[in-house]
């Protein structure tokens, strides 16, 4: 699968890391990435899961082993207790974190193929999880700032995942995940038969608002960085990594070029 330009921004500060936090602690977040991407090729179906396994039962295993890291069973494992030793050396306990990432995970694997529609609640229930206590506190944990800063960040979060749903629709349809919540499918009218075009009236109408929403969200998240006092190695990586993909998806969409 070719990489979208916005994926290889986030390899390159990726790579960067090292440079920026130093050698242990760029190799911890390289490490959980790596792990975490795995993970969730497998909840999409972009990867399969080992033979005798669902991807469920297998997502499974994997949190059971954050949980209680003692045996390892497979080369995943090993890379997890690997993150597990980096991060004890430089002071950080990542466990829960970690363990943050399956409710998204799970959620995804259990309704692959299914084209369930779910509320807004439930989708943000599964994902908030990820992206707030996993990704976001996580890093800032990684970047030396205070995790509790993690809510301060909630606006450019659900940007992000507005970014990731918008530029993700179409396969994200064709594997059974509808990410329209509930509320908006009755308020948009959008149908079945709408939700596999983008661009018919009603699904067009609520990639618009959530454009709009997301623009309005990262405008927040600005304002909110002029007055808060983060580190500032992070606050060079938010603009490279999320925010200058996220605007430009936005844009292109109200434009109708997306």
């Amino acid at each position: 699968m070719q990489k979208r330009e916005s994926s290889k921004n986030w390899i390159r500060m990726l790579e960067a890391t090292p440079y920026l936090l130093g050698r242990e602690k760029g190799t911890l977040l390289l490490a959980v990435n790596t792990g975490m991407r795995i993970l969730d090729d497998i909840a999409d179906g972009d990867r399969e899961s080992p033979v005798g396994t669902s991807a469920v039962s297998y997502l499974e295993a994997k949190q059971s082993f954050i949980r209680n890291p003692e045996i390892p069973h497979d080369d995943l494992d090993y890379l997890f207790l690997y993150c597990y030793e980096l991060a004890d050396k430089v002071g950080l306990s990542i466990g829960s974190e970690l363990d943050a990432f399956f409710d998204y995970f799970l959620f995804d694997a259990r309704r692959r193929n299914s084209g369930n529609i779910f509320s807004t609640q439930e989708l943000d229930q599964a994902y908030d999880s990820c992206d707030i206590t996993g990704s976001i506190r996580g890093s800032l944990m990684v970047f030396g700032d205070d995790p509790d800063k993690a809510q301060l960040l909630m606006p450019l979060g659900k940007a992000v995942r507005a970014f990731y749903t918008l530029r993700d629709y179409d396969p994200d349809i064709a594997a059974g995940f509808v990410n329209i919540p509930r509320e908006a499918i009755e308020q948009y009218e959008i149908t079945p038969e709408d939700l596999p075009h983008r661009f018919s009236p009603s699904v067009r109408a609520w990639f618009h608002a959530e454009a709009a929403l997301g623009l309005q969200r990262i405008n927040q998240h600005n304002i909110m960085m002029k007055s808060q006092k983060f580190r500032l190695r992070g606050k060079l990586v938010l603009p490279i990594a999320y925010i200058k993909p996220a605007k430009s998806c936005f844009e292109a969409v109200l434009a109708d070029q997306q």
